[in-house]
């Protein structure tokens, strides 16, 4: 994706950002060329065979592909962020609950 980001002069173009996103998740479809109704297929493709198929689309189309995209990305940060708050919280209790532990036999060896 971030490779597919640069231009011609190797920096990061922002325009691209989208494109990138999209290609980088789009691994299928069921869209269907409007004139012959033939499925436009891009399984197996380069990515700029795929980015033919994307600028011959209507653009609404593309917009609609680049919006669902958006919202799969976002609910995959959503889900990694909340899987690193559990883990997070996980550790937290277990370096506590050892220390509980730890400082308990101590105070038993202590009193003996």
């Amino acid at each position: 994706m971030y490779a597919a980001m640069r231009g011609p002069n190797g920096r990061v173009d922002g325009l691209l950002t989208g494109q990138a996103t999209t290609l980088a998740y789009l691994l299928d479809w069921t869209l269907k060329d409007d004139m012959s109704g033939e499925p436009l297929i891009i399984r197996g493709k380069s990515r700029q065979e795929i980015i033919a198929i994307l600028d011959s689309l209507d653009p609404e189309d593309v917009k609609e592909i680049d919006e669902l995209v958006d919202k799969w990305d976002d609910r995959m940060i959503a889900e990694r962020k909340e899987e690193k708050k559990i883990l997070n919280t996980k550790v937290s209790y277990e370096s506590s609950s050892s220390s509980a532990n730890d400082s308990g036999s101590a105070t038993e060896k202590s009193t003996s």
